[in-house]
């Protein structure tokens, strides 16, 4: 069943002025239904149900599943630096203690 185009015009008016962030893409047939919407920020593409669309959803924030991926990949990311970053510090200091010691006489060579 084909929607009218009327119909799909107010869903996309409606859904990007509601969620800024995200933009309709395609696969809209009613409004209990399914459509694709576009992440503006990375451009992944995800399944939504219409109704995210309504007037009545004002204030609902929704979120894209790729962009949460990123962050916690990048979060993750970001530890396991912090981690090698503060072996490496740790690594440096023990060398320049060793090295600032004074080397011990050897009673043996006099």
């Amino acid at each position: 069943m084909e929607v009218p185009n009327r119909e799909r015009k107010s869903l996309k008016k409606q859904f990007e002025n509601l969620h800024s962030n995200f933009k309709y893409h395609s696969g809209y047939v009613g409004a209990n239904d399914n459509f694709k919407s576009e992440c503006r920020i990375c451009g992944y593409v995800q399944e939504r149900n219409a109704q995210i669309g309504r007037l009545s959803r004002k204030g609902i924030e929704i979120q894209c599943d790729n962009c949460n991926e990123i962050n916690r990949l990048r979060k993750d990311l970001i530890n396991i630096l912090d981690k090698i970053y503060k072996e490496k510090e740790r690594a440096i200091k023990k060398e320049s203690r060793t090295r600032n010691r004074k080397p011990t006489e050897n009673k043996d060579e006099t």
